[in-house]
C-alpha cells in the first residue's frame, strides 16, 4: 500500500516533473506539462465529472502538431517511464490501421481485442501515419473509432464481418506530428477527431534550432561520475510521481467502493465513479475566454472552431479536476482533494485558452490557399528575423530562409507591402537589391 507521505503533492508534483521532462526535451513546456496532466488523468480514468447528467471522463488526450527536430518523441520518454513504475500499460508507437488499434473478428467467432482495448497509454510519435490511413480503404473508419475510444463512455462498438466487436476503452491517447500537408487537415476537425483531444500547434522558427544546441552543448557530462548522481535523483523521483499516481487511484477506487453507481442508469461506463465537486461561485464556462480570442479571427476561422465550442468547457473541467487530484484539502484534511477551487479552474482556463489560441491558428493556416500560406510564411520569417536582428530583415537573409529567388520573394514582399503586412526601409521593394530591408509594418 502506498503513503501519502512516498508522494508528491501539489506544485511539487508538477516541479519535479518538469525538472526531469525539461532535460529530456528542451523548450517544450507545453508538451511536458500535457504529459504530467494525461498521466494524471489516466490515474482518474474510472472518474466521471458530472454536468446535471451529462458524463465527462478525466482522461486527457493530447495532439500536438510541432516542427520536425524539436524534441517531441523526447516528451514520450519521462511519460513512459512514469507509467510503467506505476504499472499503466504504455504502447509508444500505435499501429496505423483500423484492425490493430481496435481488434477483429474472425469467421469462426474468436475475438482480437486492439490496442485501445485496456487501461494505459497508446502514443503515436508520427501521428501522420495513424492520420494518412484515414485515407485508406482498409482504414477509412480509423477516426471514427478513436473518438468511440476518447468518448466518456469509452465503448467501441463495431459489426465486423466475421461478428460484433464491443468493448469499453479505458485508454489513453497522446500524439505528437509535424506540421502536415495543406490539405485535408480540418477534416480531424469536422469529423470531431481534434475537438476532443487537447491540442497544440507549434511551429518553429530558426533561431529555437540555434538556442537548442547552445542548451545541449552546455548539458554535456564534464565529470565521470555525474550521470551516477543524475539517474540516482531521477530514479527516486519517478519512484515518487508513480507513487502519486497509485495513490489517487488507490483513493479513488475505495471512494467508489462505497458510493459506485454501477449497473444503473446513471452509470456512463462499467467503472463509474463519481468524486469531484466544484467550489460554490467558481465558473466552469469557457465561453468570455474563447469569445475574447475569437474576436482576432476571421468569420471563416470562427465558424470553423464552433465545434469546440461545448466541448471546451469538458476539458477545463477534467483539467482542473486533475489539478484537484495532486491537491491537499486542508478544510477535509484529506489527500486527493475532492474539491475543485478557484484556483484549479484558473490554471485549466489558463491551459485551454493557449490549446484554443493554437487551433485557430492552426485552422487559420490550414483553410488558406498554398499561395496565402505562402505569404504567411515569409510575413512570419520577415517578424523573426527583425527581432534578432536590429529590427529588419534583409533580402539576403529572406531568400536563405525561404529557399526563393529573389524575383519570387520581392513579388511576394510587394504583395505583403500591399497588404500592409511588410514594409520597405530604404526603396521600393522591387527596385531592392540583396541588402534592402524590410520589417514588420506595424514595427
Amino acid at each position: 500500500m502506498v503513503s501519502k507521505d512516498d508522494c508528491l503533492w501539489g506544485d511539487e508534483f508538477f516541479s519535479t516533473y518538469m525538472e526531469h521532462a525539461r532535460k529530456m526535451s528542451y523548450n517544450n513546456d507545453i508538451l511536458h506539462l500535457s504529459g504530467a496532466l494525461s498521466l494524471i488523468g489516466q490515474s482518474l480514468r474510472d472518474v466521471y465529472l458530472r454536468i446535471d447528467q451529462q458524463h465527462i471522463g478525466c482522461r486527457v488526450h493530447p495532439f500536438i502538431v510541432q516542427s520536425s527536430g524539436t524534441g517531441k518523441g523526447s516528451v514520450f520518454s519521462l511519460i513512459q517511464k512514469v507509467s510503467r513504475a506505476a504499472d499503466i500499460p504504455f504502447e509508444q508507437e500505435g499501429t496505423a490501421s483500423t484492425a490493430g488499434i481496435m481488434g477483429t473478428v474472425k469467421q469462426n467467432g474468436e475475438q482480437r481485442e486492439g490496442e485501445l482495448a485496456g487501461s494505459g497509454f497508446v502514443g503515436w510519435t508520427e501521428a501522420q501515419t495513424l492520420l494518412k490511413s484515414a485515407e485508406q480503404t482498409h482504414s477509412s473508419d480509423i477516426l471514427e473509432v478513436m473518438n468511440m475510444a476518447m468518448d466518456p463512455s469509452g465503448k467501441v462498438a463495431k459489426t465486423l464481418s466475421g461478428g460484433k466487436l464491443e468493448y469499453e476503452s479505458n485508454t489513453s491517447v497522446f500524439c505528437t506530428t509535424y506540421d502536415p500537408e495543406p490539405n485535408g487537415q480540418l477534416e480531424l476537425i469536422r469529423q470531431g477527431f481534434l475537438p476532443r483531444t487537447l491540442f497544440f500547434y507549434r511551429i518553429m522558427q530558426e533561431d529555437f534550432y540555434d538556442e537548442i544546441n547552445e542548451m545541449r552543448d552546455e548539458k554535456i557530462p564534464r565529470s565521470r561520475d555525474s550521470h551516477k548522481r543524475r539517474v540516482k535523483q531521477i530514479d527516486r523521483d519517478i519512484e515518487k510521481l508513480a507513487n502519486t499516481l497509485t495513490y489517487i487511484e488507490n483513493t479513488v477506487w475505495e471512494h467508489g467502493e462505497q458510493h459506485r453507481k454501477e449497473d444503473t442508469y446513471y452509470a456512463a461506463a462499467k467503472n463509474h465513479i463519481d468524486y469531484f465537486y466544484v467550489d460554490e461561485g467558481v465558473s466552469l464556462n469557457p465561453s468570455p475566454m474563447m469569445d475574447e480570442v475569437l474576436e482576432d479571427y476571421s468569420i471563416n476561422v470562427r465558424r470553423q472552431a464552433r465545434p469546440f465550442k461545448t466541448r471546451m468547457m469538458n476539458k477545463v473541467f477534467r483539467i482542473a479536476a486533475c489539478f484537484a487530484a495532486v491537491d491537499y484539502d486542508e478544510e477535509q484534511n484529506l489527500y486527493v482533494s475532492r474539491r475543485i477551487t478557484g484556483e484549479h479552474v484558473d490554471k485549466a482556463m489558463s491551459i485551454c485558452k493557449r490549446s484554443f489560441k493554437n487551433t485557430l491558428e492552426f485552422i487559420d493556416d490550414y483553410s488558406t490557399t498554398a499561395a496565402d500560406n505562402d505569404l504567411r510564411q515569409i510575413e512570419r520569417k520577415v517578424d523573426a528575423i527583425s527581432k534578432n536582428n536590429g529590427g529588419y530583415a534583409t533580402l539576403q537573409e529572406l531568400m536563405a530562409e525561404t529557399y526563393k529567388s529573389k524575383k519570387e520573394l520581392k513579388k511576394s514582399l510587394a504583395t505583403l507591402s500591399e497588404m500592409e503586412k511588410v514594409e520597405s526601409a530604404e526603396m521600393p521593394i522591387q527596385a531592392m537589391n540583396g541588402e534592402g530591408k524590410v520589417k514588420p509594418a506595424n514595427q
